[in-house]
């Protein structure tokens, strides 16, 4: 094969399908992964891999105090792990990868998909972006990452994010969270419950909380 064909990316896709976009702690994700090609194409393995992760800024905020952190402000990150890109500081919470399989071919105009199921852990934290009860920025991501290794060409690869919700679930096992009364709180707009002043989406029932930024301007 001519080098320069080695290093050409396929004519291919892969994509990842869920039957929804928001989960709660604890639950199983299912879907199908799906590749298609449009040349001949043979695959070294395809996987899946489940990835959570927690931000903060550099210089936000003050010290903890661990009387007041709740279920979504919490930090669940080894602090010894972490990638910094200017002054946000990136902390690896979760990573699973799934093999779904081995060496395969894929016809041109074929398409294949692959079942998967892969579980949330129910001990960490759900999907948060707001400022905690010290005044630091948090942002905690749940992300699905798609990847068809091809071997001496670039990897077919897709990453689909999902909402992680908190909810009380049958043997769940975590600490209960703590009383927000420490730290600022606002209400839901959708379900009246507290939830930590500045979080953009509610961590009961997942709305979106609407902003001054989001009203129309007035003329």
């Amino acid at each position: 094969m001519p080098l320069f064909k080695a290093f050409k990316g396929a004519n291919a896709s892969v994509s990842i399908a869920t039957s929804k976009d928001a989960f709660t702690l604890g639950e199983s994700v299912e879907g199908d992964l799906i590749v298609s090609s449009q040349e001949d194409l043979t695959a070294k393995e395809v996987r899946l891999e489940l990835r959570g992760v927690e931000r903060t800024r550099e210089g936000e905020g003050g010290g903890e105090t661990e009387a007041t952190e709740s279920l979504e402000t919490r930090f669940y990150s080894p602090q010894n792990e972490y990638t910094q890109r200017g002054n946000t500081i990136e902390y690896p919470m979760h990573k699973e990868r799934r093999r779904l399989t081995g060496e395969l071919r894929i016809a041109p105009g074929a398409s294949q998909r692959f079942p998967f199921r892969i579980d949330i852990p129910a001990t960490l934290g759900p999907t948060f972006e707001g400022t905690r009860h010290d005044g630091a920025w948090l942002e905690r991501a749940w992300v699905l990452e798609a990847r068809v290794v091809l071997g001496g060409r670039p990897d077919l690869a897709t990453e689909k994010d999902i909402r992680v919700l908190s909810k009380d679930l049958p043997g769940m096992v975590q600490a209960p969270p703590a009383p927000l009364t420490g730290g600022p709180v606002m209400f839901c707009q959708h379900c009246g419950k507290p939830i930590s002043q500045g979080a953009v989406f509610c961590n009961f029932c997942g709305g979106r909380q609407a902003s001054a930024e989001d009203a129309p301007d007035s003329e």
